[in-house]
């Protein structure tokens, strides 16, 4: 949601007059889950205060700061006049209509028409005598997919078991089953590791957590990482933190491959079971060469947004840097959604979700998200010595 600029000023003002610097602090941390000090450098509080705005307002949790300085401050009468103004309620802010609740849409990608064609079936179909001024319907999308339902739902449903959130600390993302106990990940998400902020032992990956239809929350399943839980890795790119900055270097992917304790991916979904027939977790499938984006084609992220339950988002592929090394995309992502697998139509991997745009200018609509190529990744696994191959030859584009 983008607040208008007077409800900006109302909420700068509100914030200012129920909290202190430290009591403000608090907030953050307690509801977004971020140390102040890594969103906005020292100064006067009314300026943090700005600038922390424009930082929620570009990742679309103002409305949750909200909610939560409500929920500190429940009697104060400017943040209960504007969360009342902006249609606030009790149910938080969450699910949005761009953030799909999998439950929902998964009854689960397939075989239908390439995306820039159309179905021979449909073709079939057409009235011999139809002629193009008695068409009423267009095909207006020349990259827009023609999607089995059926087979679009049973396969989606198959990702949702290999999506997990990794949980680093307090903080943490999203990451993917790439082999039975292999995920990837960003780097950055795994970083507090390596700066020694968080321990191996705060940090697991989490399955299966999601919400049902009828609101029932499963808590999912953690599995830890193994003791040498790091596989390989490159590091994330200061020009990804740049407006309009320098294409990063091939190196910096900003990836990581973790290594569980155990194959999870080997075995079904949920407590072990005596059923024969019942279908293992199994990963996602990484393909060399990985099937290539397009822009203007759709892309699908399941990604783990705030550290809830698995969500489902959709957009459209903008374009290639100069390099190819970084894709920019138009779906919806938040805190925690680092990390997550950019699909095809297709539902085949084709990136990986890391950044946003960085203009964090509280006047600036953002523009885009971004996501690194599968291209690239792959040329730093095949360089990483020792690493054993887990892609998949001639399954990809």
């Amino acid at each position: 949601m983008i607040l208008q600029n007077n409800q900006k000023q109302r909420l700068r003002e509100g914030l200012g007059d129920a909290f202190s610097l430290s009591d403000l602090e608090i907030l953050v941390s307690d509801f977004l889950g971020q140390d102040m000090e890594d969103i906005v450098v020292d100064g006067p509080k009314k300026t943090r205060i700005h600038k922390l705005l424009g930082w929620t307002e570009h990742r679309g949790n103002t409305i949750q700061l909200l909610d939560g300085a409500l929920k500190r401050r429940p009697k104060n009468g400017s943040l209960l006049l504007l969360a009342e103004e902006l249609g606030m309620s009790s149910a938080s802010t969450v699910d949005g209509p761009m953030f799909i609740d999998i439950a929902e849409v998964s009854k689960g990608a397939g075989n239908w028409a390439k995306p820039d064609t159309v179905p021979p079936s449909l073709i079939a179909a057409k009235d011999k005598d139809e002629s193009p001024k008695r068409q009423l319907q267009r095909v207006v999308q020349e990259l827009g997919s023609w999607i089995n339902p059926k087979l679009f739902g049973e396969n989606l449903s198959l990702m949702e078991g290999r999506v997990c959130r990794v949980v680093v600390g307090s903080t943490g993302g999203t990451g993917f089953l790439v082999a039975p106990d292999l995920v990837m990940t960003n780097y950055h998400v795994i970083a507090p590791i390596l700066k020694n902020k968080f321990s191996v032992q705060d940090s697991y990956c989490l399955f299966d957590y999601h919400e049902l239809a009828d609101g029932t929350e499963l808590p999912g399943e953690r599995v830890r990482f193994a003791t040498e839980w790091l596989q390989a890795k490159s590091p994330a790119s200061a020009s990804d933190n740049i407006v309009n900055g320098p294409d990063p270097k091939d190196n910096e992917c900003d990836f990581a491959i973790l290594k569980l304790v155990e194959s999870i991916g080997s075995r079904p979904i949920g407590p072990p079971t005596a059923d024969a027939n019942a279908e293992d977790r199994g990963w996602v499938t990484i393909g060399d060469p990985p099937p290539p984006g397009q822009a203007g084609a759709e892309v699908l992220l399941l990604q783990h947004p705030r550290k809830k339950h698995m969500r489902l988002t959709f957009g459209r592929v903008l374009g290639f840097n100069e390099k190819g090394n970084r894709l920019r995309h138009d779906a919806n992502t938040l805190v925690g959604s680092s990390g997550s697998p950019c699909f095809n139509a297709d539902l085949e991997l084709i990136a990986l979700h890391h950044a946003g745009d960085p203009d964090f200018d509280p006047e600036h609509r953002p523009e885009y998200n971004q996501a690194v190529p599968l291209a690239p990744i792959l040329t730093e696994l095949k360089g990483n010595d020792g690493l054993e191959q887990f892609w998949v030859s001639g399954a990809g584009g």
